[in-house]
């Protein structure tokens, strides 16, 4: 999910959508490479590390706290109020809190957590926010254990872009029960700005994250006769019973659908090789044929 706020700051949250494994890259310069992008402690890890790359020209600092974020109902995500049940903020421990990487440098960020006495059994999450934040050279210098100009010389603040970053964090204690699935679909014609798009909500139910990979496909009887929708990884944290998703069709605007009907299928991991767990059909007005 990206959010752009005021005052030439721009953050860029990652919840739930997202392919685990590929490193994360900060817009504008692709300043700040993560990975893994998604990091899932269970019962038998005691820590793990994310490796971040600095590949731009210049150094860079970044400030790293965990922060809870919940999913609303349309799949994004929003920060949490207090008493968020199923936070796993307080049980981590991370090292460093802030660091600077000059360019070309790769450094680790390591991750303990220590579950809290008497937590039920299930998926807890939180997300580790990377905020750069204004650096100059006495600030590289210190960071890096050196010592810093002497008194009398200049420093540069450069005033600019300041970016955020969220890295979502998932904790499993115990025996995980949970499950996905495509409640209803429906085609929704496009509406001013809203292109024209298929509706479709996923019910969770269980004490852990629902996870599944959605495409759609024109079909002809039982013939396939091309792709219809955009695939999508879906993730249904476990504060959120259901969500409710508007794919794109993936045709040029105003071109004819080949179809009137498109099947949905849900596989049951986070890729399209993973066995199929549902088919449902989605019925086009006659007039797209």
């Amino acid at each position: 999910m990206r959010f752009i706020s005021c005052k030439n700051i721009l953050v860029i949250g990652l919840g739930l959508f997202f392919l685990m494994q590929v490193p994360l890259r900060l817009a504008n310069a692709q300043a700040l490479v993560i990975a893994p992008q998604n990091v899932e402690l269970g019962d038998r890890d005691r820590g793990k590390a994310i490796r971040l790359s600095n590949t731009a020209d210049v150094a860079r600092r970044y400030d790293i706290s965990a922060v809870d974020m919940v999913m609303q109902e349309n799949g994004t995500l929003a920060p949490a109020e207090d008493g968020f049940a199923y936070s796993a903020a307080d049980m981590l421990r991370y090292a460093p809190r802030r660091l600077t990487l000059r360019p070309g440098e790769q450094r680790a960020l390591r991750i303990m957590f220590r579950r809290k006495k008497g937590m039920a059994d299930g998926a807890y999450h939180t997300h580790l926010k990377f905020k750069e934040v204004p650096l100059d050279d006495a600030a590289v210098t210190q960071d890096q254990g050196g010592a810093a100009p002497e008194a009398g010389g200049s420093a540069e603040f450069k005033v600019g872009v300041e970016y955020t970053i969220s890295v979502p964090v998932v904790v499993s204690k115990g025996s995980l029960s949970s499950s996905l699935s495509l409640a209803d679909a429906r085609y929704l014609p496009k509406k001013g700005d809203d292109e024209e798009s298929i509706e479709i909500r996923f019910d969770r139910s269980g004490n852990g994250q629902g996870v599944g990979f959605v495409r759609g496909v024109f079909v002809d009887g039982d013939k396939e006769i091309g792709g219809a929708i955009e695939p999508m990884l879906v993730k249904v944290y476990r504060e959120r019973d259901w969500i409710s998703r508007k794919l794109a069709f993936v045709q040029a605007e105003g071109s004819d659908h080949p179809s009137n009907t498109v099947r949905l299928y849900l596989h049951d991991g986070g890729t399209a090789d993973a066995p199929v767990l549902q088919v449902l059909d989605v019925p086009l007005p006659a007039s797209n044929s």
